[in-house]
């Protein structure tokens, strides 16, 4: 139809191939962005999230070379924040990323993108 959609055909898995193997459940990926979107979104079978993905880093990231220290809550555990966009993020022309500024066509894609930053 587009050249979009030949460049997401050409990466997609029948030309490129799962050569890249989730660790935990064994599933495959052709990018690391797939892998990366699975392991983020929770979807792995066996409980991996995003979460548990920073907590690990952090855990093993003693100089913090990866990691910064985060708002912390009373005993030392992270606030848990959550962030819903509203139609007051309507700027307009788009819906505005109140963290990141990035423009979403709709108000259920900007809650996505603040849900999963990634995607």
């Amino acid at each position: 139809m587009n050249e979009n959609y030949l460049n997401q055909h050409m990466n997609s898995r029948i030309h490129r191939g799962t050569n890249i193997t989730c660790p935990w459940c064994k599933n495959t990926y052709p990018t690391a962005t797939g892998l990366t979107t699975h392991l983020e979104s929770g979807s792995c079978r066996d409980g991996i999230n995003r979460e548990t993905i920073y907590n690990t880093i952090r855990q093993h990231d003693q100089r913090r070379a990866f990691t910064h220290k985060m708002i912390e809550g009373s005993g030392g555990q992270r606030f848990n924040l959550t962030v819903t966009a509203t139609e007051r993020s309507w700027n307009g022309r788009f819906y505005e990323c109140p963290l990141c500024t990035r423009e979403c066509s709709t108000l259920p894609a900007l809650n996505q993108h603040l849900k999963f930053p990634s995607t």
